[in-house]
């Protein structure tokens, strides 16, 4: 599980903070807040609303969860009793994972869109083009893409 303290708080980013705090909500929501300790759990949810992603998408509900004894509140007013723990991660996840959508696929610009057409065009007529064997330069390039190139390209 991903740690965070208040003197490593600055050396992560709030994607990492908010991947921490969904961490320590699943943890909450199965065995209660005695599961994560307060320090971690105020570390990743005050580095995480640092960002103004996280802050812009963020439940106010959320928001107001600082601590692991309000954060089980919540949750335990969502289920209680057998088999109640499915539900309460349920909540959590239902909480946080807008977040994490945000920050890690949200903060596209308006012209992915188009730049994703004009690649999967190009890709599309020059496939054709190629013979049996590739050219040198198809071979030279580089094999290693970058997750951009990765949502942009229709192939694997």
């Amino acid at each position: 599980m991903t740690v965070l303290s208040r003197n490593e708080g600055s050396d992560w980013s709030a994607s990492d903070a908010a991947e921490a705090l969904l961490a320590y909500a699943i943890s909450i929501a199965e065995g209660g807040s005695a599961a994560v300790t307060r320090h971690e759990y105020a570390a990743a949810h005050t580095r995480l609303f640092e960002d103004p992603i996280a802050r812009r998408v963020a439940s106010r509900k959320l928001l107001r969860l600082r601590t692991p004894e309000l954060l089980w509140g919540h949750l335990r007013g969502v289920a209680t009793g057998s088999g109640s723990w499915a539900l309460r991660r349920g909540a959590a996840h239902e909480l946080i994972a807008p977040i994490i959508d945000a920050l890690f696929g949200g903060t596209g610009s308006p012209t992915d869109q188009l730049v994703t057409g004009a690649t999967i065009r190009l890709n599309s007529e020059s496939s054709g083009t190629l013979g049996t064997r590739p050219s040198p330069a198809v071979t030279a390039t580089p094999t290693a893409r970058s997750p951009w190139h990765a949502r942009c390209s229709n192939r694997p």
